[in-house]
């Protein structure tokens, strides 16, 4: 539906890519002695030039972007005239995932931190909807879950909490949470 909004494009869902990124900057992070910022090793097997501060930030939105790219003209090739180019600088880029939750990889805390540190200008619509049964139904069939309904609603609830915990740290200026069932 937001593909439909002039110089909006989204991506579909990408099974949970955005967990991946994080967990590749974090790897790093979880080693401060070799990869902190701006801080060069410059002998051993973990031999490097400096990180410039934020450069982590470039990795992932370069593979959302790849996600994402332009359409192809009708060869069936990418398209790469400057006015395309031109028209894809002024287009806002943006991916849809359902797969931000996830209680055995990060907390609300950690979520946001790698929000912020991986997409410092992006801005958020987080969808929920209020309808339990409606949702669990649509995921069942989206995705061929077999769990029970009352389970699946059960996920659902606390996956919702999540996403709108999430939007309350980044704040209102950052994130809006939308409720598709009052769509």
């Amino acid at each position: 539906m937001f593909n439909k909004l002039p110089g909006v494009r989204l991506s579909g869902e990408n099974y949970g890519l955005l967990n991946q990124a994080a967990k590749l900057i974090f790897n790093l992070r979880e080693h401060p002695d070799v990869f902190a910022d701006d801080k060069a090793e410059v002998e051993g097997p973990f031999r490097h030039n400096a990180i410039p501060s934020g450069t982590m930030s470039c990795v992932v939105q370069d593979l959302m972007y790849t996600l994402d790219p332009p359409s192809l003209d009708y060869d069936g090739h990418q398209q790469t005239s400057s006015s395309v180019v031109d028209e894809d600088h002024n287009t806002i880029v943006g991916l849809k995932t359902i797969r931000l939750y996830n209680p055995n990889f990060w907390d609300v805390q950690k979520a946001v931190s790698f929000l912020k540190e991986a997409f410092p200008c992006a801005r958020y619509i987080i969808s929920k909807r209020s309808n339990l049964e409606s949702a669990a139904l649509s995921y069942q069939k989206a995705f061929q879950w077999n769990s029970p309904l009352e389970e699946l609603e059960g996920y659902i609830e606390r996956e919702t909490q999540f996403l709108e915990s999430v939007a309350d740290e980044l704040g209102t200026d950052i994130a809006q949470v939308v409720d598709v069932d009052d769509w």
